[in-house]
């Protein structure tokens, strides 16, 4: 997971799976050696970027997002990403329970702090370039208000997250089963 780079491939009819996916993973090293990443931080860069690739709503998220998994980290707080509880299920969607933040899973991020053991998705150059160059600010929380949008908002207290948390609550109100 994660080192299979998102663009278009053009393949002939001789190509194999095992060939594309060669071209594939190569070219997820070439963007990280483009982008400057040295051979011993790939692993760590791809695991990260695959959470923003996943929470982000628009490109312009990548670098705040990332901004909010370093401030976490720095304090020692787990990351806490409902992406990587529904990874860990094996499902995709929004709402989680109480009872799916304690899956027993090393991508729990509820249950384990720092980075998960692997990538949950293959992140573009947009979610790399994000963890890379973090947006400088103050944030700890971020919530993406409106799913059917990617509005996302960010938040440096638990008051303010907790104000966020109730307007996706109202969304998910709305589109129950999401």
């Amino acid at each position: 997971e994660g080192w299979l780079f998102p663009a278009t491939y053009e393949i002939s009819p001789q190509t194999t799976a095992l060939d594309l996916i060669a071209d594939m993973v190569q070219k997820t090293k070439a963007e990280l050696t483009q982008l400057g990443v040295e051979p011993p931080r790939w692993k760590a860069v791809i695991i990260e970027a695959s959470l923003v690739e996943a929470e982000r709503g628009s490109d312009e998220d990548a670098g705040k997002i990332a901004r909010v998994f370093a401030n976490r980290i720095a304090q020692k707080r787990p990351l806490q990403l409902d992406t990587t509880v529904n990874y860990a299920l094996n499902r995709r969607k929004v709402a989680v329970s109480l009872k799916d933040l304690t899956v027993d899973s090393p991508f729990n991020t509820y249950r384990h702090a720092g980075l998960p053991v692997g990538a949950i998705c293959s992140p573009g150059v947009v979610a790399i370039q994000g963890v890379l160059n973090p947006v400088e600010g103050p944030w700890l929380y971020f919530v993406a208000v409106n799913p059917d949008t990617g509005e996302t908002k960010y938040a440096t207290t638990e008051a303010e997250f907790a104000v966020l948390k109730a307007e996706l609550d109202k969304w998910l109100a709305a589109n129950p089963g999401r």
